[in-house]
């Protein structure tokens, strides 16, 4: 229990460094945005710090909250 919650911490500062300071192509903010979340699900798929199925529902919550799709849209992939 406690590795998940190191692993865990890890993910979201990875997640928190990518999304402000890592961005070597000038890329757009939905681009860092989805390429940030989609690292903080691999660091969860991998270390199984939350069940597989509730982490593949992630992108449900976090995009229409960072602005990256609406739920309309991320809901249709679903």
């Amino acid at each position: 229990m406690k590795d998940q919650k190191l692993w865990m911490g890890f993910g979201i500062v990875l997640l928190i460094s990518i999304y402000f300071f890592w961005n070597p192509f000038q890329s757009e903010i939905k681009m860092l945005s989805t390429i940030s979340v989609a690292i903080l699900m691999v660091c969860f798929w991998i270390f199984e710090i939350l069940p597989l199925p509730v982490t593949a529902l992630l992108p449900l919550v976090i995009f229409p909250l960072t602005g990256i799709e609406e739920i309309q849209q991320t809901a249709r992939h679903y």
